[in-house]
């Protein structure tokens, strides 16, 4: 009960840190409207990859298909993946963005291919990152001789939701100027 209470806290306080993340590009956010329709994709896109590379690397290590020695091997199965899921989500995330936002207003000088384009890059380094981190997180915590079942969703969960929000606007904010 009491790891389950210290859990939730932190959780809290992850998604406290990741509305400071999202005040911090307020402006940017202001500057183009369009960037915060497309937030909750970028970080569930995240979650949900990151998610299932944890849940399949869990189950490897409860019926001993993997060791920690294995680590690897798992790291370059799970890039090699990430890479794949990325680069069919970025053509999606392009496509929704350039046939279904078109006709919102937009800053001089900015066109929305650029844009798609821009929230492609991220929601492709988001994924990436977090089905690597899926991957791996379980061996790390059953090396230090933790639960990996009990510890890594909600470890991944927070570390993909601060992760998603820096990747998507220091991406979108760099590739677009604003």
């Amino acid at each position: 009960m009491r790891e389950r209470v210290g859990w939730i806290v932190g959780l809290a306080l992850m998604g406290i840190v990741s509305g400071l993340i999202i005040s911090k590009y307020e402006d940017a956010i202001s500057a183009l409207i369009l960037l915060a329709v497309y937030m909750p994709v970028v970080a569930a896109a995240g979650g949900n990859t990151g998610s299932q590379a944890a849940t399949l690397v869990v189950r490897a290590l409860a019926t001993n298909a993997i060791t920690l020695n294995d680590w690897a091997k798992v790291l370059w199965k799970e890039f090699r993946i990430s890479l794949l899921i990325a680069g069919v989500l970025a053509s999606v995330i392009v496509g929704r963005v350039v046939l279904f936002s078109g006709d919102v207003p937009l800053p001089e000088g900015m066109n929305i291919y650029s844009i798609g384009l821009a929230i492609g890059l991220a929601i492709s380094v988001q994924v990436i990152i977090s089905t690597t981190l899926g991957g791996l997180l379980p061996l790390v915590a059953r090396g230090f001789r933790l639960d990996p079942a009990v510890l890594v969703s909600p470890v991944l969960a927070s570390v993909v939701d601060i992760t998603g929000m820096l990747i998507y606007f220091f991406t979108v904010t760099r590739l677009l100027g604003l």
